[in-house]
């Protein structure tokens, strides 16, 4: 973890990515390692492009996957 900002918005990630690759601190990503929602993979794709490796973390993608399950079992 880099940071925590005060705004989870597209715009404010954006912002905040593209002054850490625009002063070097982040220069070189290659990958990024977020959770499911959609304005955190749209930022890292547009301050970094489409060679970034997007990767969703085990904890939210083992929290789905628990509620998917224990929603289908209760059915």
């Amino acid at each position: 973890m880099l940071d925590v900002l005060a705004s989870r918005e597209k715009a404010a990630v954006v912002q905040y990515l593209r002054a850490g690759r625009d002063s070097g601190v982040l220069a070189h990503v290659t990958e990024v390692t977020t959770d499911m929602w959609d304005a955190y993979v749209e930022a890292a794709r547009e301050v970094f492009g489409e060679t970034v490796a997007i990767v969703i973390d085990r904890f939210h993608v083992m929290k789905n996957f628990q509620e998917q399950l224990t929603a289908a079992r209760r059915e």
